[in-house]
């Protein structure tokens, strides 16, 4: 599911990134090399400090979830 929205998103000149993830999902996902595609941050406002000054003020593709103890899936456009 998330090389699907991965490839969806770059098609669409966009990205997809995770935040706060729980210890055990970073480890998969560095096992499975997963980490290698798509960015993996510590915490949300990590992941939105990497967002580019012109597309920080355009509104989300999509809502950004986010919560303490669960993984955070930020999805935004490029400009």
């Amino acid at each position: 599911m998330l090389v699907v929205l991965l490839k969806e998103l770059q098609a669409g000149g966009g990205r997809l990134c995770m935040a706060s993830v729980q210890e055990l999902v970073a480890l998969v996902l560095r096992i499975a090399a997963v980490d290698q595609v798509l960015d993996v941050y510590d915490t949300v406002e990590a992941a939105e400090r990497t967002i580019p000054p012109a597309a920080a003020g355009q509104r989300p593709s999509a809502e950004v979830a986010a919560a303490t103890s669960a993984p955070a899936l930020l999805r935004r456009d490029r400009p």
